[in-house]
């Protein structure tokens, strides 16, 4: 390998069939040709073959119940944030509606004291307000004649 320009990096690449086609056979022709590349590759390609072989993918345990439980906790947060708005949203009549019930009731209450006090009034300033007329009209007559 020495004598040739072919780096470790095209032979990874021709073992990951990263190449397109018409590189891939001008190596491959090299390395049936060059003895020291054909050492390499097949050094090269043993070692891929025993890292694919024992290559053993073992899943964590706990990958599930912790995937499960940040679902749940995010579903909880969803929950909790569309909840507000919805309750607050059913709320909102309801509360109007007693404000205005409330309102409506003090009115109500306030315009039976108003009627019930004036008529008391009126009833002790009706007298007064005659007889205050009447001795009114003894000035008037007075002031008219001048």
């Amino acid at each position: 390998m020495s004598g040739c320009n072919i780096s470790n990096k095209k032979l990874i690449a021709l073992l990951n069939d990263e190449l397109p086609t018409h590189k891939k056979k001008i190596l491959e022709n090299h390395i049936q040709n060059c003895s020291a590349c054909q050492i390499l590759y097949s050094e090269l390609k043993q070692t891929y073959y025993i890292i694919e072989e024992n290559r053993v993918l073992t899943p964590n345990p706990f990958l599930y119940t912790r995937i499960k439980q940040k679902l749940n906790e995010e579903l909880k947060t969803q929950y909790q944030k569309n909840l507000k708005p919805a309750l607050w949203q059913g709320i909102k009549p309801v509360l109007f509606l007693a404000l205005l019930i409330f309102i409506l009731w003090g009115n109500i209450e306030l315009v039976n004291l108003y009627t019930n006090s004036n008529s008391t009034i009126i009833s002790n300033n009706s007298t007064e307000f005659f007889l205050n007329d009447l001795e009114q009209e003894v000035i008037e007559k007075y002031l008219l004649k001048d």
